[in-house]
């Protein structure tokens, strides 16, 4: 860390992308003006800086590595521009946009960190510590108005969110991408497992639950030769815990109780709605966003979307955007179980559960923007260290 500090001072482009960078990543919880703004501050440095330099020659050493993934994530893009030129008559206002905004703030923020990090300009530790800092900047935030007003835990921590459910993704991403810490320095891991496990708990966002849950038995299982024996008796302390809570607080019970007995919370009814609007559309879907303009009966159009990814996709882009997306998952998968690197396998299975219940995969910010982060990190040892300019 030392070292990068100074190769910072050194190196005026670097210390300016790296300021940034760090902006970029503490607003992703927040998805506010912040975030807009420094997302394209982070492109726009990334053209100057390649029209000034001429690194032409990362980029395509990039794609070279990536070439594969690069060519089912066109084709994801095409379905989805084919969506919405075959039933324009379901668009919705934002339905291009996005579009648009998937291609910049994931596709192409994905790229400039790929040059960027060949370029030497940053380190993946660093990446992984300032996402986690800005998650627990929102952590600090709810637990400050929790001790201020109590009460608000029954209706589930939500702190600077309109809703307990983003609270809840905040908090789990926080306590998945701690695994890359309890590896190496597990009294830190430990500490931020806490902060956002409580957190995560009482946003009583059980998808976050569940998805959290399964990275950390995938953790353990494929680590547990290596892991310290205090990283297994404070994580059944953590389980105790977890147990007396459930006998102590109502409205704690029951939430785990809705979740054991299957209570999906009217997700079954949309999903069900999903299947029958499908076949009408069955190869290239209906259009993105298109949820509000097809005839939703009273209690459905109570609800902002399936609540299910691979049914989402469906009806969006259809067979061809299914299959276009599953091959992408499955080339991630393939560059994982390659690299035996087992806490990127933790990461991975918690994206795909946790968005089949929760969360949009097209317009969804902050959870997007935390995947991009998660593919550019499986990807990395493509992107070898060069000397350029």
């Amino acid at each position: 860390m030392h070292e990068y500090l100074i190769g910072l001072k050194e190196d005026k482009y670097k210390l300016a992308f790296n300021i940034i960078l760090f902006i970029w990543l503490c607003s992703i919880p927040f998805k506010n003006a912040i975030y807009q703004i420094s997302t394209v501050l982070v492109l726009l440095f990334f053209v100057v800086h390649l029209i000034i330099n001429k690194n032409h020659s990362v980029l395509i050493e990039n794609f070279k590595k990536t070439k594969v993934l690069t060519v089912f994530v066109v084709l994801i893009l095409l379905s989805m521009c084919l969506a919405n030129i075959l039933n324009p008559e379901l668009l919705a206002k934002k339905s291009w946009h996005y579009i648009i905004s998937f291609f910049y703030r994931y596709v192409l923020v994905f790229i400039v960190l790929a040059y960027f990090y060949r370029l030497k300009y940053f380190d993946r530790k660093v990446l992984v510590n300032i996402f986690l800092f800005g998650l627990l900047f929102v952590a600090a935030i709810a637990i400050f108005m929790l001790i201020l007003n109590p009460d608000i835990v029954y209706g589930g921590l939500k702190g600077t969110f309109d809703n307990r459910n983003a609270m809840g993704l905040a908090m789990s991403l926080g306590v998945v991408f701690t695994l890359f810490i309890l590896k190496d320095n597990i009294k830190l891991g430990l500490v931020l497992l806490t902060i956002f496990g409580f957190c995560m708990l009482f946003s009583f966002s059980r998808s976050g639950w569940v998805a959290s849950f399964v990275a950390y038995m995938v953790f353990c299982i494929s680590y547990y030769k290596k892991l310290d024996k205090r990283f297994f008796i404070i994580f059944g302390i953590c389980i105790l815990a977890v147990i007396l809570l459930y006998f102590s607080i109502d409205i704690f019970q029951d939430r785990v109780n809705s979740l054991l007995k299957g209570n999906s919370s009217y997700r079954t009814n949309l999903w069900k709605f999903g299947l029958t609007q499908i076949p009408s559309n069955l190869f290239f879907g209906h259009g993105i966003s298109c949820w509000r303009n097809l005839n939703l009966p009273t209690d459905i159009a109570a609800h902002t979307g399936l609540h299910n990814s691979t049914l989402e996709i469906l009806l969006f882009t259809g067979i061809f955007g299914l299959v276009a997306w599953i091959s992408a998952v499955l080339s991630v998968f393939y560059q994982i179980l390659k690299d035996k690197n087992y806490i990127y396998l933790s990461l991975f299975l918690y994206f795909v559960v946790i968005t089949q219940f929760d969360f949009s995969v097209f317009d969804s910010k902050e959870l997007f923007s935390a995947v991009t982060i998660f593919m550019f990190l499986v990807y990395s040892d493509k992107f070898k260290a060069k000397s350029c300019k």
